[in-house]
């Protein structure tokens, strides 16, 4: 039950060829016209009303991160009361309000942001969405703004308890994630500390 790695190496010298090195330009930007498929940021899929719940069910299954992009793009379009709706709908299982939480976090937009804000605040969604929304919420990088600190400052002193500790520990979260808030972040919680 045990295993043990065998690996060999061997290292052969290359010997300079002046032909190659004629040909090779070390200039700036030389490589510039080159296109390369990491510099695209759209999704390789498009999420419509035909095939959103098909999308989110083979989604839910075997997730990734281009799906949950197209998946979160989808639902900004839609609104906040799509997005409700479907969280508080019974054909939605919870592994799929799970889904639907992380797509809003990967949709790269500011709308991704506020939708998730409202969902925090909402008192009429369950207890374990708005902790994966405040969770979410402080991991959009560069999309997060003022909106997910203040939702989270205004969670602090909520009537459950475990939402309000889990705001405080994100509000840490955020100033990582995001440098340009750090200092707004470090300026509250030592004020709040």
């Amino acid at each position: 039950s045990e295993l043990q790695l065998e690996q060999e190496i061997t290292m052969t010298p290359i010997k300079p060829d002046a032909l190659i090195l004629a040909k090779v330009s070390f200039g700036a930007g030389v490589n510039a016209k080159y296109k390369v498929a990491f510099n695209d940021t759209a999704p390789a899929i498009e999420v419509n009303e035909e095939n959103f719940m098909e999308t989110l069910v083979l989604f839910d299954a075997n997730p990734n991160l281009d799906t949950a992009q197209a998946l979160g793009l989808f639902l900004v379009n839609q609104g906040w009361g799509y997005v409700r709706d479907l969280l508080s709908s019974d054909e939605i299982t919870d592994s799929m309000r799970s889904s639907l939480i992380f797509a809003l976090e990967r949709s790269g937009e500011r709308e991704g942001e506020y939708l998730l804000a409202s969902l925090i605040e909402d008192d009429s969604l369950g207890e374990t969405d708005r902790l994966r929304a405040i969770m979410s919420i402080v991991k959009m990088g560069e999309i997060n703004s003022q909106v997910a600190l203040s939702t989270l400052q205004n969670m602090l002193d909520h009537s459950n308890s475990l939402l309000g500790q889990t705001a405080m520990l994100n509000i840490g979260i955020l100033g990582k994630q995001n440098p340009r808030m750090t200092s707004d972040v470090t300026a509250f919680l030592t004020q709040r500390l």
